[in-house]
C-alpha cells in the first residue's frame, strides 16, 4: 500500500478552531466546528484502519477535492488497487442507526 495524498485538516477547520480560541463563537459556529472536528477524527480512524488491515498493492488517495461543471465535491478516500476502484464518504455519527436495501433504493431513484 501506497499513501499518494495524506489526510489534512481543511483550511475552514484550521480556522475555526484559531476563533474559537481567540473568542467565543456562537452557538451554530461552535456545532459546525464540533461536527467537523468529529468528522476529521472519523476519517483519522479510517486512516489507521487501512493502515492496519489493507495489504497488497494499492494506492491511496485521501481528501480529494473534484470540480466538475461549476460544482465542487469531496471525496473522503479513493483507493486504487489493480482492478477496482474504492470510493469512501465517511461519516462519524453516534447513536444507533437502521438502513435497509428497499429505503435506500428508493431514495437512490428520486435523486
Amino acid at each position: 500500500m501506497k499513501i499518494i495524498k495524506k489526510r489534512e485538516k481543511s483550511k475552514l477547520l484550521i480556522g475555526l478552531n484559531y476563533l474559537d480560541k481567540r473568542t467565543k463563537l456562537n452557538d451554530s459556529d461552535k456545532r459546525y466546528l464540533i461536527n467537523l472536528e468529529k468528522g476529521f477524527k472519523g476519517e483519522e480512524q479510517f486512516d489507521a484502519l487501512v493502515k492496519k488491515y489493507l495489504i497488497g498493492e494499492a494506492l491511496v488517495l485521501n481528501d480529494l477535492l473534484i470540480e466538475s461543471k461549476g460544482n465542487t465535491f469531496q471525496i473522503d478516500a479513493l483507493i486504487i488497487t489493480t482492478d477496482t476502484l474504492y470510493l469512501y464518504e465517511i461519516k462519524n455519527f453516534k447513536g444507533d442507526f437502521q438502513m435497509n436495501l428497499a429505503n435506500f433504493l428508493i431514495q437512490a431513484v428520486r435523486k
